[in-house]
């Protein structure tokens, strides 16, 4: 609760002076992803760094994206400098590598028509203040299960966080994403129906870190 206490402060601070900008979009999706999946579906035949064995990443931040009530903005007309490479660089022990982060800007980070410094700041609060289910606890200890018990093992363990904020997603048998909607101060809020459209697959399994 304390953590979700400090992404509020650090919210109304980061959005403070952007109020007018921000009306071209309406909420965030926070995406949360599944490290293992991708590497095993992906990563591992590209060799991409966030799959070396020895980082044992697990869940990692995909992005604060920018999301109207129904799709999304992407790749926006900026005015705002490109993220600096230390910039990148504080984002890469959360986001597996410091090409994800500059992906996420150029796609998602543009369109919040924030400095790149106050998106990864406002990224990294979202990120550390929901409480991500452990690899050893259940349900992801379970070789196979369900969808829905994964969010409600999420909402038991962050409170602040109700049914219709949160969605999980699968590809190909595999947990891929975790996704919460906030508002732009960064507080939970109601997703709209198109994120909402998750895992369809009534069992799915969780891959343990390379």
């Amino acid at each position: 609760m304390q953590k979700f206490i400090q992404i509020i402060c650090v919210g109304l601070w980061v959005f403070a002076g952007h109020s007018a900008k921000a009306q071209m979009f309406d909420y965030y999706v926070l995406s949360l992803s599944w490290s293992p999946s991708w590497c095993q579906l992906t990563g591992l035949k590209r060799g991409a760094e966030q799959c070396d064995g020895t980082r044992d990443l697990a869940w990692i931040l995909h992005g604060l994206w920018p999301q109207y009530e129904n799709g999304w903005p992407k790749f926006c007309k900026t005015t705002q400098p490109a993220p600096t490479p230390k910039q990148l660089k504080t984002m890469r022990h959360i986001m597996g590598s410091e090409g994800l982060a500059l992906h996420a800007w150029r796609k998602h980070g543009t369109c919040a028509n924030l400095a790149a410094d106050d998106y990864f700041q406002a990224s990294r609060a979202a990120f550390e203040a929901i409480r991500k289910p452990d690899q050893l606890t259940l349900p992801l200890s379970e070789q196979r299960f369900a969808p829905t018990s994964l969010i409600d093992s999420v909402l038991r363990d962050n409170p602040q966080l109700q049914p219709n904020n949160l969605v999980v997603t699968c590809r190909k048998g595999l947990l891929h994403e975790l996704r919460i909607c906030l508002d732009k101060q960064l507080s939970p809020r109601r997703c709209g129906r198109d994120v909402l459209r998750g895992c369809s697959d009534p069992y799915i399994s969780a891959p343990t870190p390379p």
